[in-house]
């Protein structure tokens, strides 16, 4: 083995260690985040009175209590796919990075969307069955194109496995189609700074907080990060370059999206810190939960900066591959004939 070989080993082993412990922070922020949402809406549902119960539970119509279901599990699927993350970390650092390595986390998130997609469904369906409010009916498009785009997304990343060349440029192609069914055409208003619920933007809706992507990172940049990674696997399917130049190139594609992605990570929670650690000190906190969100914010802060590092280690290495030229190997001369 040469030096620049050894190197080259001793700084991919870094990378997975490194990486290790960003996939480590960033599904326990993200487990912290929703149980804390968890534990809020318990501590909220806690302090209402019996007697607004009984008269609650004699009015609320049945689709709402569905809706609320399906939210339900979305959430409890969302720190499942937390804990999926921290697994699959493990995993990479053991084993090295392969799809299947991460198949279990993107199901997954998947079936995450899926589930909230259908809860909204029914919550506008119901709404929209009453007579003051048949209107909102037309904005069915936005959760049925972010169920179709969850259901891309998981056969598309499954597609994407198959070892023809054809299945990777079509698993590729449905993956991108579902980022942008996703993130542009379902939770595009969302991020716009309005409610996707009643289908048009509502005046003064400035004052409405801005709303991260499903990963909790910033929404725009958390949609390039990703449109850039389903891009770098659509050239990598079409790329017949020798495995060690494809490696390479794969790394700096996916790594500049990891940036994006870690920049909008830092970005939303690191902010979301800042709002909450303002809430708990001042005296009109009342909800203890609301240190289970601070913490799980935070860390998915440092899990940002974690990524950041573990990018830039990876693009020291595809530079380091792409600049090195093959060992060839070297042939015993022949001894003189007598």
């Amino acid at each position: 083995m040469t030096s620049e070989s050894s190197s080259i080993s001793s700084m991919i082993a870094h990378v997975k260690m490194v990486g290790y412990y960003a996939g480590v922070a960033f599904g326990a922020g993200y487990i912290l985040v929703f149980a804390g949402i968890i534990a809020m809406a318990a501590e909220f549902l806690a302090s209402i009175p019996a007697y607004v119960w009984s008269m609650i539970l004699a009015n609320v119509p049945a689709w709402l209590i569905a809706g609320l279901i399906c939210y339900l599990i979305s959430v409890i699927l969302a720190i499942a796919f937390g804990a999926s993350v921290i697994r699959s970390s493990k995993s990479v650092r053991d084993k090295g990075l392969h799809l299947g390595t991460i198949t279990s986390s993107v199901s997954i998130f998947c079936f995450m969307i899926i589930f909230a997609a259908i809860g909204s469904i029914i919550l506008i369906s119901g709404v929209a069955s009453s007579s003051y409010f048949g209107y909102i009916g037309s904005s069915l498009v936005y959760p049925i194109c972010n169920l179709v785009g969850a259901i891309l997304l998981l056969i598309g990343f499954r597609t994407y496995h198959g070892k023809q060349v054809e299945s990777k440029i079509v698993g590729a192609i449905m993956m991108l189609i579902s980022v942008v069914l996703i993130y542009i055409v379902a939770l595009g208003p969302v991020f716009n700074g309005y409610s996707g619920i009643f289908g048009y933007a509502p005046s003064g809706a400035s004052w409405l907080p801005a709303v991260p992507g499903p990963l909790l990172a910033q929404s725009t940049l958390e949609t390039v990060a990703l449109l850039l990674a389903t891009i770098a696997a659509i050239v990598l399917a079409f790329l017949t370059a020798e495995e060690r130049i494809k490696n390479a190139i794969g790394g700096v594609l996916v790594s500049a999206s990891a940036i994006l992605f870690s920049i909008g990570l830092m970005y939303f929670n690191f902010s979301e810190v800042s709002t909450f650690g303002n809430i708990l000190s001042s005296a009109t906190a009342t909800f203890r939960s609301l240190w289970v969100l601070f913490f799980g914010f935070l860390v998915l802060g440092i899990s940002g900066i974690i990524v950041i590092v573990t990018a830039c280690l990876v693009l020291a290495i595809s530079a380091k591959q792409l600049s090195t030229r093959p060992t060839e190997p070297v042939t015993p001369s022949q001894p003189p004939s007598p």
